[in-house]
């Protein structure tokens, strides 16, 4: 490249580099945090419970069609944090409480599981 554009120098090359490298990083950085919030989670789970038996996922179409999870749940974010790690390799998104998405460490974890906020009509209730 030098040798073509003598007006370069190993500087000006360097920057383009890491230039190119940052902007492909901030292109990925959603599919990255999803994938890291993944494995975060499924280690977490595999910490408190030593089996997680899945029935039916071969039933789960892999190529793109929307699907939803209708979970009788205990707790919201356990359940959503279940169906996230066992789903394989499907991509899962979730609706949550528009006050839930606006807490700060609960709202960054649902922003990288790629969760949509959704506003509740008990949430902008106003007494009287």
């Amino acid at each position: 490249m030098l040798h073509v554009f003598p007006a370069l120098s190993p500087l000006h090359i360097a920057i383009s580099c890491i230039a190119v490298i940052i902007y492909m990083f901030l292109t990925a950085i959603k599919e990255v945090l999803y994938f890291c919030t993944k494995i975060f989670f499924h280690s977490i789970l595999s910490i408190f419970f030593r089996q997680v038996q899945v029935i039916g996922r071969e039933n789960i179409p892999r190529s793109g069609q929307p699907v939803i999870f209708s979970v009788n749940h205990a707790n919201q974010f356990m359940d959503a944090v279940m169906v996230f790690t066992t789903c394989g390799e499907v991509k899962v998104s979730y609706l949550m409480a528009e006050v839930s998405w606006k807490r700060r460490i609960v709202g960054d974890i649902a922003w990288a599981m790629d969760v949509v906020p959704v506003k509740r009509a008990q949430d902008s209730a106003k007494p009287g």
